[in-house]
């Protein structure tokens, strides 16, 4: 079990391996304290402290997780998703004056499609060229959703 660090422009590289008991530290750097383009943890400092780990004969920790660990870990990975879209529902049929309909998302953040083209809304407003059938969908994260909907222009 280790832990491993590289420093902004690789100026320094550490890791943190933990045996069953000690811990090893290792730390690489210039003595100048300048940028380099290999230094990096995962490859400097982690292979030396293993490498420290193997000469010693220093076993690795005996942690089994709990029942309750592995539970908690595996709730964890999967994301809590909900509805992403607020308005409009799926099968939603919109009478427009301009070839437009308003949105309402629960994420600004969240990454808008019309028809499985990335669209920007303005103002929370989607354009659509003509009336008819379109899929909507939005992104936030791992969570989606799709709506498909009919636009109609009202006279």
């Amino acid at each position: 079990m280790a832990k491993t660090g590289t420093s902004q422009n690789q100026q320094d590289a550490h890791t943190i391996l933990l045996t069953r008991d000690h811990i090893i530290y290792t730390w690489l750097g210039t003595p100048d304290n300048e940028a380099t383009d290999t230094l990096a943890g995962a490859t400097g400092a982690l292979p030396l402290a293993e490498r420290i780990q193997s000469a010693l004969g220093l076993l690795p920790p005996d942690l089994p997780p709990t029942r309750d660990q592995t539970s908690r870990l595996s709730s964890d990975l999967t994301p809590n998703c909900s509805d992403v879209f607020i308005y409009p529902k799926d099968e939603d049929w919109l009478r427009v004056e301009a070839l437009a309909f308003r949105i309402q998302v629960t994420d600004q953040a969240a990454k808008i499609y019309l028809n499985g083209h990335a669209v920007a809304p303005k103002a929370g407003v989607v354009s659509v060229p003509t009336a008819g059938a379109y899929t909507l969908s939005a992104r936030i994260g791992e969570c989606s959703q799709t709506v498909n909907l009919f636009v109609e222009q009202a006279p």
